[in-house]
């Protein structure tokens, strides 16, 4: 969610290369602005509570100008009866007034307890041994994760699990430095080799 001072800014800019008053709005050049009111609040740096929700647009001198068209319609989800619960659940989340306490998910949500688990549900052993000869076995399937040593155990644990003889390429490190910036900056060989890329 963007600051409301970049909605105010684009709003004085418009208004100034269209040669209008402040009165109107970006310029009078008909403007939709897209919003979730469920997304996370704009970031203030060293902000308190009260400081971030005052940054947001609703906090505005504009927004008392704006009209606000909600949609009605989820057109993401196909309209059956297991995910119209899942809708519900959703919406329940973001007007519920005590968010700010341990959130108990439904029973029709899977949960698991390990990462063992998880790939054991996700993929089981029998989708691990035809991925071996079938490359179009795991279309479809993913784990979402926050970081990337979390990745690393995904990935680890799967292929584990997969027959066959594993192989291990290690790869060298190094960076390609005039002589002046390799003796100011040097790399140590610890620190590239600590390096886990996306």
């Amino acid at each position: 969610m963007q600051h409301k001072s970049c909605f105010e800014a684009v709003n004085r800019t418009l208004n100034d290369i269209c040669h209008v008053s402040d009165s109107c709005l970006f310029g009078k050049i008909p403007t939709v602005l897209d919003r979730d009111f469920a997304q996370i609040l704009p970031v203030v740096r060293r902000g308190s509570q009260q400081a971030t929700l005052q940054a947001c647009l609703q906090h505005s001198s504009l927004w008392h100008r704006l009209q606000v068209l909600r949609l009605k319609t989820s057109m993401r989800i196909e309209a059956n009866n297991s995910n119209q619960i899942f809708i519900d659940f959703l919406k329940s989340l973001v007007n519920d007034a005590n968010i700010y306490r341990k959130i108990n998910l439904p029973a029709y949500i899977r949960r698991v307890e390990t990462v063992d688990h998880l790939c054991h549900q996700l993929y089981p052993q029998a989708l691990l041994t035809e991925a071996v000869t079938s490359h179009s076995a795991l279309i479809g399937r993913a784990i979402l994760a926050f970081k990337n040593d979390t990745v690393t155990d995904f990935n680890n644990s799967l292929l584990d699990k997969m027959p066959g003889t594993e192989h291990l390429f290690d790869a060298v490190n190094k960076v390609e430095l005039c002589q002046e910036a390799a003796d100011s900056e040097p790399y140590a060989v610890e620190y590239l080799q600590s390096i886990n890329l996306a």
